[in-house]
């Protein structure tokens, strides 16, 4: 059994803050430039399956590193603002 004050140091993993929530936080001076491709799903509310389709058809511009996708945030608020999203 763990002791009492050990529970000081543990904080559920939904209280760290996610770099969507970072991105739609306005108190937050940070922001990502590269997002995941579930990360820019999760933020325009699209689908993971969808977001994957608009990336692999070249209508989200996205980079890879490595083996990694990122989607740019400029590129993606671009992409949006064409869209009339934004």
């Amino acid at each position: 059994m763990m002791p009492k004050t050990a529970a000081i140091f543990h904080a559920p993993v939904s209280a760290y803050p996610t770099a969507v929530q970072t991105i739609t936080s306005s108190s937050s001076a940070l922001e990502p430039i590269l997002l995941t491709v579930e990360e820019a799903a999760k933020l325009y509310r699209l689908g993971r399956t969808k977001m994957y389709a608009l990336v692999a058809a070249g209508i989200v511009p996205s980079i890879l590193l490595g083996r990694c996708r990122r989607i740019p945030l400029a590129g993606l608020r671009r992409w949006a603002e064409e869209q009339g999203a934004a």
